[in-house]
């Protein structure tokens, strides 16, 4: 896949188990830094990240790509950025929640500092 082409949030619930918010494959396509800073923004909020999946139960812990569900109404996440953000929220799954925020936060600021 290319950066052009879209991941319909429908389409993450195969990346990661949860419950998720269908999509359009009509949605709009956010840049590769709309979707950063959606990102950032998002996580920027939450005490931690959890990882491996979505959501964690009946509680209101998530995972980097779950923080963002609710900012992708009427839009898609690009398709290798998604998959990115996952691998770094993912990569340290001995990490407390909050050492693992801060890893993502720091690859985001990284990525969106090298497309500046």
């Amino acid at each position: 896949m290319t950066t052009d082409e879209k991941l319909p949030i429908q389409q993450l619930s195969e990346a990661r188990p949860g419950n998720i918010v269908p999509g359009s494959a009509f949605d709009r396509l956010l840049t590769d830094r709309e979707f950063l800073e959606k990102a950032r923004k998002a996580i920027h909020r939450r005490r931690g990240l959890i990882h491996g999946k979505l959501r964690d139960g009946h509680s209101r812990r998530v995972c980097a790509l779950g923080s963002m569900l609710g900012q992708f109404v009427g839009c898609s996440a690009p398709t290798e950025l998604a998959a990115e953000l996952q691998a770094v929220n993912d990569s340290v799954p001995k990490a407390t929640p909050e050492k693992r925020r801060m890893k993502v936060l720091a690859w985001i600021d990284d990525k969106l500092r090298k497309s500046a």
